[in-house]
């Protein structure tokens, strides 16, 4: 890319990126915030340094929609280890149990008890706050940790295959779930014990790992999507235009008003607002009569 192709690419997108195994959430974004050349970036959902897969990245502007995009359920493919706990929950971690993997139709069994809405205890290793510190470090300091279970939901548990005592699952579930925890936690329920030795995230709501890109193949115009790219497959977002009179005001943050829509929204929710020409002008909230800027178009 030549310096005036460079500075013409825009800072502010989402980018699906596919994460390799072996690799923090978090470093994996470095390639990113080089080709880009800002620290302005962030990933909406963390995946463990042993997993890969689909991680959406927000970068510029655009990180302040972070929270809708945490929000999205999420798609697995992981493998369980069946007959042996770690204490991490994953292939990284020290055995701390070792048991008889279960009869197939034992685990055929217990899967109906994990779908729908379950509590779920977090593992220990996690990043999961108690008392102003990470889980994960108390953990690691050999500090006994007691987490509370939390509310998600399992929407699939499909049993793919049955190598020994590997077993290979797909997993649709809400934000918040982790799949650590649900290894754990149908290995004890079939009267085993059982880790994820492998895990790959496949979709984060409408998104495919499929349309991801690996760093060696990122190139900015091509892989730093626009609002108009994808807004339209967030939930509970829709697009909305506006007259050609108000966008300098909706440019500069002017309090949204009625007037500024060429049809007027009527359902709540998120918008993404857009000139005459389809231009990118805002993303806000709308709650009954009530609109708040979450992004504004101006700048980079």
């Amino acid at each position: 890319m030549s310096e005036s192709e460079r500075f013409s690419v825009p800072r502010s997108g989402l980018v699906l990126y596919d994460k390799p195994e072996g690799v923090t959430s978090f470093s994996a974004l470095s390639g990113i915030k080089k080709a880009l050349e800002t620290g302005k970036i962030g990933h909406t959902g963390t995946l463990d340094k042993f997993a890969s897969g689909l991680l959406c990245v927000l970068t510029g502007r655009m990180t302040r929609l972070n929270r809708i995009f945490t929000g999205l359920d999420k798609e697995y493919e992981a493998v369980f280890q069946f007959g042996r706990e770690t204490d991490t929950l994953d292939p990284e971690g020290a055995v701390i149990a070792e048991c008889s993997p279960p009869a197939p139709e034992t685990l055929r069994a217990v899967i109906p008890r994990f779908l729908g809405e379950i509590n779920q205890v977090p593992p220990v290793y996690s990043a999961v706050h108690v008392d102003g510190a990470r889980a994960s470090k108390l953990a690691r300091q050999g500090k006994t940790v007691n987490l509370e279970a939390r509310k998600i939901t399992i929407h699939a548990l499909d049993l793919l295959r049955a190598e020994g005592s590997e077993v290979a699952f797909r997993i649709s579930c809400s934000k918040g779930t982790y799949i650590r925890s649900l290894a754990r936690d149908m290995g004890r329920a079939a009267g085993s014990c059982a880790y994820v030795s492998s895990l790959k995230r496949t979709r984060v709501g409408d998104f495919s790992l499929s349309e991801s890109v690996r760093m060696d193949d990122f190139d900015p115009a091509r892989h730093l999507l626009q609002v108009k790219d994808w807004a339209g497959r967030l939930p509970a977002t829709f697009e909305a235009r506006i007259k050609p009179e108000y966008r300098s005001l909706i440019l500069h943050g002017h309090p949204l008003e009625v007037r500024f829509f060429s049809d007027v929204p009527s359902k709540d929710g998120f918008y993404a607002l857009f000139d005459e020409n389809g231009g990118f002008l805002a993303f806000a909230e709308k709650a009954g009569n009530i609109f708040r800027y979450l992004v504004t178009g101006e700048g980079e």
